[in-house]
Parts: structure tokens; C-alpha cells; sequence
């Protein structure tokens, strides 16, 4: 059948090539290597000419998304890998709602075409049901040596798997030396944790989300800390609890009773004597409180430790009484100059907050509503038992309009009470008004209104303020 394609067949074929692979690969997220995948088949069926360029284009076929719901055949699977010649592969197998009496048979199928290209895998995403699929996956599948591997993420769902304490455990023989990412999700156990270093020895970033390693099950930091340290290049920590079980941890600690030693004084304890994390530079932790979070702080060090999120949070009665605990270890880490809250701020008092960040050189507050946020950082300013002096930037980002009102009551209120906000830059998809732009610009030594489109605003609220030097 043949189609008119107009002015578009005056194109150059390697202008057109370079459309195709900028739309295809280029730019991609885990969200939408589906429809990435499907653009690729639907462009190869416009006409002959566009077919034979993406048939002859191997980075296209460089990305492999896999539906175990709708599973492509052998043959075409087959000769798609073949299309991508020796480029390095992006792999995605997702389950996707497919019978749960296939789930094995058709992942071990994909795996047996996928795994004589090991050494071309560049990311590799699993996504099964069942945890025994996962581990049989793993196990039969990940062997030898994957050299271009920079990326592994293991996912299961824990309401359909057969067996919830099955062990994950990698072959002696799988390693992937330029391995920098590696995420379990819903992992309940990993197996043979002290190896990881061989298997990944240049592991840039670790997450456990509700998941963790045979050798320190649950929430036990010290031998966590104790089997993280032997990664000496890494650099990124992500750890989330289930959210119903962030209480759970009545002996994290490993000391045999469910004391967490609150009135330890700090000054007393050999720092000396903690694992340290030498290249550590972020910590994210979910779905905690502070009991938990200061059980973490703890059990470790890290010099070079710059930034600590806290996504999640999980509010407790005693918050108060542990927060100089949680200040005190804080102070541990020389090169923390950035705290995060995400999705957190209505469970955590918002002066406890300005109370932690005292010291600190940058606060983000994430996914909140600005203006109730604003609202009490200015009733704060003047007459709060904990106020921010040192207040010298915001920075705020919104899907949504920003509360412009809001934020020149806290300019002003900050004025007012004698330590100005010098600048503000505001990141939204709404125009700021005229009145209120001159406003700000006759108020503030800088500020920036960025217009942006949904696609690029961050979150749905978030702000950050940045501080000055310390008096």
C-alpha cells in the first residue's frame, strides 16, 4: 500500500535515521520503553523506505521490551535481537497480569534467547510476580559475565508469589565489572551478600525497597553497615521499610533486647569503631521514624556523606525527645550540608524540621502543598522557638499555580523581622502576574520566574531553601 508522504520524502535517509533513533532511544525512561518499543514497529510499516532504514538501524533494535501478557514468538524475538547487531541491550520483562501458571515458562523462554548476549546487556529489568520466577530467573540465567552491564533491577509482587521467603542468590560465576546500579524491589531475601563486592565491584548505587539481604534480615543496621562497607565505591544508599512494618524493629540494633539506647551519650561512643562508607555522598531512607532513622545514623560512618533524604516519614509520639539524638548524629558527618523531605512534611512538625537543618546549608521540603507550607514558614520567622535567620534563597517548584501571595507574605515577614530573602526563583506552568513580578523584582536582590511546561515541572510542590554561613 502506498502512502504520500509529501515533502517528507525529500528528506536525506540519514536525517531520517537520526529522527528515528532520537525518538526512539534517546531521552528514554523506565515508563515508556512500552510505547518506545510499539513507535519502533509503527514506523517500520509506513512505507518500504522508512522499514528498510529501521530494519537497518541497529541501535533501534538495541532496546528489548518484553510483555509476558502478550510474549513476542521465538523467531521474532530471534531476529529482533539480531537486528541490533553488537549494540548493547536495554532489557525490560515485565509480568503484566499474565497467567500465573506461565509466568515461569515464559520468562525461562525469553531468558534462554536473551542470555548468549549477556555480554551486550547494558540494563536489565525484571519485573515478575512471582518471587520463585525471579529467583529461578537469576540463578539459571545470570552467569558468566556481563561486560557492559550498568544496570539491575529485580522486582517482584509479594500478594501473588508462592513461596515470600525465597532466597535470591546470584551464580559464583555472574560479575559485571562496570555494574553501578542495582535495586531489589520487594526482594524479601538476597542471598550471599558478602560476594556482591566480587559481583559488582564498582557498585555506584544500592537500593533496598522493602527488601533485604539473608545475612542482616529486617532492619539489623550493624550488620548491614557491616556488609556495606565492603563496597568501597559506593556512593548512593536508598533503603525503604513497608510501611507497615517501619515500627518493626524492636531489636535492629543486634544487641539481643529491644532497647535502642536513647540515653547514650554521644560524646562516649567510639565513632572509630563504626563501619565506615568512605564514598558515600547520599542517603535515602522511607517509610521511618526517627527511633529508626537514629538507630541507622548510628551504626556508620561516612566522611563524605553530603546529602540525607527522608521520604515517607513516619510520625511517632516521642518525636520530640529524640530529635537531639537525631542533631547530634547528624553532626557526625562532617560534608552534610543537604536535607530532603519528600512527601513527609505533614507527618514531621515543620519547626522539628527547621531545627534539623540548623547548620545545614540546603532544605527541601517535596511533593507538599506550598501554600499551608509558606504559611507557616511565616508565622515561624518572627516568633518561633526555632527560627531561620539564616534564610537566604527559595528555590519552588509547582504543577499548580504558586501561591504568589503567600510567598511575599514570607518575603516580607523575613524583612521585617531583619534577615532578608535575597533571591527566589520559581519553577511552574503558570505566568507570574505583572503587579506581583515587579513586586518580587523591587524586593529581592534577584529573583526568576520560569514558565514550564507539565512535562518539565519536577513535582507537584516542593521547595528549597538554601542558607546562609553560619554566625
Amino acid at each position: 500500500m502506498a502512502v504520500a508522504l509529501g515533502p517528507l520524502a525529500n528528506i536525506p535517509l540519514d536525517v531520517v535515521r537520526e529522527v528515528f533513533t532520537h525518538g526512539i532511544i534517546y531521552g528514554m525512561t523506565v515508563d515508556d520503553k512500552e510505547d518506545r518499543a510499539e513507535l519502533r514497529t509503527n514506523i517500520s510499516m509506513v512505507c518500504r523506505q522508512w522499514r528498510e532504514i529501521a530494519l537497518t538501524t541497529p541501535l533501534l533494535w538495541s532496546l528489548v521490551y518484553i510483555s509476558l501478557a502478550r510474549p513476542p514468538s521465538h523467531e521474532s524475538l530471534e531476529l529482533a535481537l539480531a537486528r541490533s547487531g553488537t549494540q548493547n541491550l536495554d532489557i525490560t520483562i515485565r509480568s503484566e497480569g499474565c497467567d500465573a501458571d506461565e509466568e515461569s515458562g515464559l520468562a525461562t523462554k525469553a531468558m534462554k534467547l536473551l542470555t548468549p548476549h549477556i555480554r551486550r546487556w547494558k540494563l536489565i529489568h525484571i519485573t515478575l510476580d512471582d518471587l520463585v520466577n525471579v529467583k529461578e530467573v537469576v540463578s539459571s540465567h545470570f552467569r558468566g559475565t556481563a561486560d557492559a552491564l550498568d544496570e539491575i533491577f529485580l522486582c517482584s509482587e509479594p500478594e501473588s508469589t508462592s513461596d515470600p521467603y525465597a532466597e535470591v542468590v546470584l551464580h559464583p560465576t555472574f560479575v559485571a565489572p562496570k555494574l553501578r546500579v542495582f535495586v531489589l524491589y520487594d526482594i524479601a531475601l538476597m542471598k550471599g551478600s558478602a560476594r556482591l563486592p566480587k559481583h559488582f565491584p564498582a557498585l555506584d548505587e544500592l537500593s533496598l525497597v522493602r527488601s533485604s539481604f539473608s545475612e542482616a534480615p529486617g532492619a539489623n543496621w550493624p550488620k548491614l553497615m557491616g556488609i556495606l562497607k565492603n563496597f568501597k565505591n559506593l556512593r548512593s544508599f536508598n533503603y525503604g521499610l513497608d510501611s507497615e512494618d517501619a515500627d518493626d524493629d524492636d531489636d535492629d540494633d543486634g544487641d539481643g533486647d529491644d532497647e535502642d539506647d536513647e540515653g547514650d551519650d554521644e560524646a562516649n561512643i567510639d565513632v572509630s569503631s563504626l563501619p565506615s562508607l568512605p564514598a558515600l555522598e547520599e542517603l535515602i531512607v522511607h517509610y521511618m521514624n526517627l527511633r529508626g532513622i537514629n538507630k541507622l545514623l548510628g551504626a556508620f560512618t561516612a566522611p563524605r556523606l553530603s546529602k540525607l533524604e527522608i521520604a515517607s516519614y513516619q510520625s511517632a509520639d516521642d518525636e520530640e525527645e529524640r530529635l537531639p539524638k537525631t542533631k547530634a548524629l547528624l553532626g557526625r558527618f562532617p560534608s552534610l550540608g543537604t536535607l530532603r523531605f519528600d512527601d513527609s512534611a505533614e507527618a514531621f512538625d515543620i519547626e522539628n524540621v527547621q531545627y534539623l537543618a540548623d547548620g545545614l546549608e540546603r532544605l527541601e521540603v517535596a511533593n507538599v502543598d506550598l501554600e499551608p507550607l509558606l504559611q507557616m514558614f511565616t508565622k515561624r520567622v518572627a516568633r518561633s522557638k526555632r527560627p531561620i535567620p539564616r534564610l537566604k534563597s527559595l528555590e519552588l517548584h509547582s504543577e499548580k499555580v504558586v501561591p504568589v501571595s503567600a510567598l511575599r507574605k514570607l518575603v516580607e515577614a523575613c524583612a521585617t523581622a531583619g534577615h532578608a530573602i535575597e533571591s527566589a526563583a520559581v519553577h511552574t506552568t503558570a505566568e507570574c502576574p505583572k503587579d506581583d513580578l515587579s513586586w518580587f523584582e523591587g524586593n529581592l536582590q534577584n529573583f526568576n520566574w520560569t514558565s514550564v511546561s507539565d512535562t518539565y515541572a519536577a513535582v507537584w510542590g516542593s521547595v528549597t531553601l538554601l542558607y546562609g554561613p553560619k554566625a
